[in-house]
């Protein structure tokens, strides 16, 4: 897929280039016919965004069979909603917002020799990511429309919290009740991104294009979890075990993001 996005990045550059030197070609020869050349032709009214002007992107994935839209994603992995913001006509703010809840269960029944268990889990999870940054259009094309900057990426991952039941019924009158619940420490993570790429735009305030990245990251996720287990038969008392510990993950370094997103935009 890396391979791919490339190799599809290069052609849309490639075209790009190609018809915008057929179109400013056209361009030069419909003024020269007119003999104003300071005179705009309707057909040629303005197709990037200005001052102002907001706009939304999108990551255009399965070009090769099942193509359709698809939300940026942060550091993790985590859909985003990145939008632009246009301060000049060539100047714009880049932001990001990312908000994810978790909340898986799982619900399990099961026999073994005389024994009937019942399993019961759930998992919850809130992430929350921002990102702000600036880029700089670059080029007096009509079309076309390079650009280069810099992001700020910056990512709250909540506390996960397991918990589950299990149910051992060994007879009629004979069961045992077990509960167990784990909490680990979320993380923070830390981006800061060199941009470069380009816009074309097939209409007005419409626009397909490739971008790259290359920063540094500081990713971090863990730290101290806890754990309580309960069981309690269906005679005698409960006993409670508790488990405390530090488990972190992390890395950091300078890293080019090669797998160039194609992008489609639209501004307003």
């Amino acid at each position: 897929m890396t391979i791919i996005r490339i190799v599809l990045s290069s052609i849309i550059l490639a075209i790009s280039l190609s018809l915008y030197s057929q179109e400013n070609a056209t361009e030069k020869e419909g003024e020269a016919n007119s003999g104003d050349s300071k005179t705009e032709s309707p057909s040629l009214k303005r197709l990037k965004p200005m001052e102002k002007d907001w706009g939304f992107s999108f990551n255009l994935t399965g070009l090769i069979s099942d193509l359709k839209l698809e939300g940026n994603e942060d550091m993790i992995g985590n859909d985003i909603l990145f939008f632009r913001h246009y301060l000049k006509d060539n100047l714009a703010l880049r932001l990001g917002l990312g908000v994810r809840s978790v909340s898986n269960s799982t619900i399990r029944k099961d026999s073994l020799n005389s024994a009937f268990i019942s399993f019961d889990s759930t998992y919850s999870r809130f992430d929350f990511s921002i990102s702000g940054g600036i880029e700089k259009h670059v080029g007096d094309f009509r079309r076309l429309d390079p650009y280069f900057g810099a992001q700020l990426m910056l990512e709250f991952r909540g506390k996960e919290k397991y918990e589950w039941d299990e149910i051992r019924n060994e007879s009629p009158t004979v069961s045992t009740s077990i509960t167990n619940e784990k909490t680990v420490e979320g993380g923070t993570n830390f981006g800061l991104l060199g941009i470069v790429g380009f816009n074309y735009f097939i209409a007005q305030n419409v626009s397909l294009g490739a971008e790259y990245n290359i920063g540094y990251t500081y990713l971090k996720t863990g730290g101290n979890y806890s754990e309580f287990r309960t069981e309690t038969p269906s005679s005698g008392s409960s006993t409670s075990t508790k488990k405390e510990g530090s488990l972190e993950y992390t890395n950091s370094g300078f890293q080019i993001n090669s797998t160039a997103n194609i992008v489609f935009s639209i501004f307003f």
